[in-house]
């Protein structure tokens, strides 16, 4: 039981590393100014995402004669940095759920058993 507790604990670790260094790599690609391009706040789900996407895109599509180019590669490279950003976060969030649930439960678990056999040790 005990070789099992050690492993939930590395387990345990390792995941908390997974989870730290994502929150971190997203932290470090999120940009203020793509919030207020899109004029949305960091919350916002991807269907908002691709909703303001093509409001804007409707505005600025190089084929309308107030369009432009490059700002449209702008709008266009901003979406696909936000959807990643969503999905980051939705790896993160699944993360912290296994954290929580999973392998605290798999630890009460082992120690529970590891409790009663030492509890039916003693009373041999």
């Amino acid at each position: 039981v005990v070789p099992q507790i050690l492993l939930t604990f590395i387990a345990y670790r390792f995941v908390n590393y997974i989870v730290k260094t994502q929150q971190n790599h997203v932290k470090r690609i999120t940009n203020d100014e793509d919030y207020k391009l899109f004029d949305i706040n960091e919350e916002s789900s991807n269907d908002i995402i691709i909703k303001k996407h093509k409001q804007l895109a409707m505005k600025n599509h190089p084929d309308k004669p107030e369009g432009d180019a490059q700002k449209m590669s702008i709008i266009n490279e901003t979406r696909d940095r936000l959807l990643k950003i969503n999905e980051f976060k939705n790896q993160i969030n699944e993360m912290n759920e296994i954290l929580k649930y999973e392998i605290s439960d798999y630890v009460g678990i082992c120690v529970y058993r590891w409790l009663l056999m030492r509890i039916i040790q003693k009373l041999k």
